[in-house]
């Protein structure tokens, strides 16, 4: 059994595809235990500002290199118009609600991607059932779910409540039952499926990789940063390469050697200057804001949406782009 590279080698892409959520949950027990707060202020500096924020910006280097929607870049001023015209319409009928949808879009994008490497693994190995993205699915979104019933559910990402909360310690501890038991079930999917090789262990062990991701915080003492913050560089890690590889693929010889770095400046400058913006301009408190207030809103979640919309056709399931990226070679 072995693990099929999509973007490099064979360990390369374990290390930077797989694993980079599980070496960060090791850093925040291990910065937790021994209670190192500087160690988990840079963990928190790295996540939120580089990779979280950061990553989103990486998707517009793209822009500058290659055609992201083929001809049609049409999609995009309409992508503007209708985004535009529904983010003033909510912020002035329910600032709240505005924020709330932003959680929930990325939760949305963030299964969306890992849905989309799963499928990449399958098309490498030449082989897979529908059910591996069936438990994908299921275990990132009983994860997901499970946060509605802390006792505190509060999950301050934008404003000071994004999460549709319903507390209660009856329904999490079912949530993680069930949880338990969907995973036995994959391991007995695994199990029978490997043997008869009608899946690739490649994806497999992808699969089990997310899965465990979730089931941290139930093994542990259940937190929002032991969930939230492995689960964002599980995300954003693996797109830097991915976005890495596709402007290396547009770079002559002579600057492709440059390409990560590249991505890297982007992520923390613009990461750091998104921030500046946030802490400065923009307002999650209250329903009711102003013309200006609303406007400041709009623009300050417009690369966001912009990223998600972009990368919609990225993950699609017959995405030429993600094709042209997986497929081709620069070594």
């Amino acid at each position: 059994m072995k693990l099929e590279p999509i973007l490099f080698s064979q360990k390369r892409d374990l290390f930077l595809l797989i694993l980079p959520g599980h070496l960060a949950m090791l850093l925040l027990l291990f910065a937790t235990k021994l209670d190192f707060s500087f160690m988990l202020t840079v963990i928190i500096f790295f996540t939120m500002i580089i990779v979280d924020t950061g990553h989103v910006y990486t998707t517009f280097i793209r822009l500058f290199k290659e055609k992201l929607l083929g001809e049609d870049k049409r999609k995009i001023y309409k992508f503007v118009v209708i985004y535009s015209a529904l983010s003033v319409g909510i912020l002035s009928f329910d600032g709240a609600l505005f924020w709330k949808i932003a959680l929930y879009a990325t939760f949305f994008h963030y299964i969306k991607q890992n849905i989309g490497f799963l499928k990449i693994y399958d098309a490498i190995a030449g082989i897979g059932r529908k059910e591996s993205s069936i438990f994908l699915y299921l275990f990132q979104l009983v994860g997901i779910i499970s946060i509605h019933f802390l006792p505190d559910a509060k999950l301050n990402y934008y404003s000071a409540n994004d999460l549709f909360g319903f507390p209660s310690d009856e329904l999490f501890s079912l949530v993680r039952f069930f949880y338990l038991f969907v995973f036995i079930l994959w391991g007995l999917f695994c199990i029978s499926n490997l043997s008869k090789k009608s899946i690739s262990f490649s994806s497999a062990f992808f699969v089990t990789s997310h899965a465990c991701l979730f089931a941290y915080p139930f093994l542990f003492n259940y937190s929002l940063e032991f969930l939230l913050l492995p689960i964002i560089i599980s995300h954003g890690v693996p797109y830097f390469f991915l976005i890495s590889k596709s402007v290396r693929l547009k770079m002559s010889d002579k600057y492709r050697a440059g390409s990560l770095m590249l991505v890297l400046i982007v992520a923390l400058l613009l990461g750091m200057g998104e921030d500046l913006f946030e802490s400065n301009l923009v307002s999650y408190i209250g329903k009711d804001y102003s013309f200006a207030e609303i406007l400041l809103n709009t623009l300050f979640l417009f690369p966001l949406f912009l990223h998600f919309f972009i990368d919609s056709f990225l993950w699609k399931r017959n995405s030429y782009n993600r094709k042209n990226i997986i497929f081709s070679s620069y070594d």
